[in-house]
């Protein structure tokens, strides 16, 4: 499973450095909303900026959001 998530991270890296941006790629197992807080706090980060899929309040409910979490 860490294939596809580190061919995509380094994808992304090459877009980036085409665009001149610097960016920090990790790839983590885990529940999705716990690693992004504990790698947050650890890299001590000011923010975090999350877009969100418009779901309905019953799809919400069924599937879960990981930026609520």
């Amino acid at each position: 499973m860490r294939k596809p998530c580190e061919e995509a991270l380094k994808r992304a890296e090459q877009l980036a450095k085409e665009d001149g941006v610097l960016v920090k790629t990790v790839c983590e197992e885990g529940e999705t909303f716990e690693r992004i807080s504990d790698l947050a706090a650890a890299e001590n980060c000011d923010l975090i900026v999350m877009g969100r899929r418009g779901l309905h309040k019953l799809e919400r409910s069924l599937v879960g959001s990981v930026t609520q979490g």
